[in-house]
């Protein structure tokens, strides 16, 4: 999948990377079947199944919440504003999802990744090998 958006990304369009295309894609498991090769949503269904047992749905669901993640530890950007770069109508909703698909709210998962950086800025300017 993530190969099809690639090449839908660079398609003439001025797309910088695979997570601006996951956003630019809008991804609906319908839109989602024709941008892959232009295939019927039943055939992304079936093949999805017959690969790993998932469904379109659930393939949309882990690129939106891995995309927010990226943001959550690279950007500075609200949650709020997350939500909406990874295809959320509300931060509501997302929280939810988010804290389904990952045991943490964005929030915790955001703090967790800094405490780790940090820790590991720390041990480089100390001269101690990071763990």
């Amino acid at each position: 999948m993530i190969d099809a958006l690639t090449r839908e990304a660079h398609k003439g369009r001025n797309v910088v990377s695979v997570a601006e295309a996951i956003t630019e894609s809008r991804l609906t498991p319908d839109n989602l079947a024709k941008r892959l090769d232009n295939i019927s949503p039943a055939t992304l269904r079936r093949n999805l199944k017959h690969l790993n047992g998932t469904t379109p749905g659930d393939l949309i669901r882990s690129a939106r919440i891995a995309f927010a993640q990226h943001l959550l530890i690279h950007t500075r950007l609200l949650i709020r504003d997350i939500a909406l770069r990874a295809g959320y109508s509300s931060e509501k909703s997302f929280s939810r999802t988010f804290l389904q698909e990952t045991g943490q709210s964005p929030r915790q998962f955001r703090q967790q990744a800094l405490a780790i950086y940090k820790h590991a800025d720390r041990a480089l300017l100390d001269g101690a090998p990071s763990k």
